[in-house]
């Protein structure tokens, strides 16, 4: 079964699209919690650790 087949164009042309964001939710689900930095830090070692916060 071909993907034209199951979704109407309409569909088609938002999923392989981008949706619009405005800059309040591009902060929100890009801006790193205090524990996804804790996480992150943990597999920064050597040249790819930075000593800048």
């Amino acid at each position: 079964m071909a993907t034209q087949d199951v979704f109407s164009a309409e569909e088609l042309a938002r999923l392989r699209g981008f949706p619009e964001i405005d800059r309040a939710e591009l902060i929100r689900y890009f801006t790193l919690t205090g524990a996804d930095e804790a996480f992150v830090r943990q597999f920064r070692t050597g040249r790819n650790a930075s000593t800048s916060k």
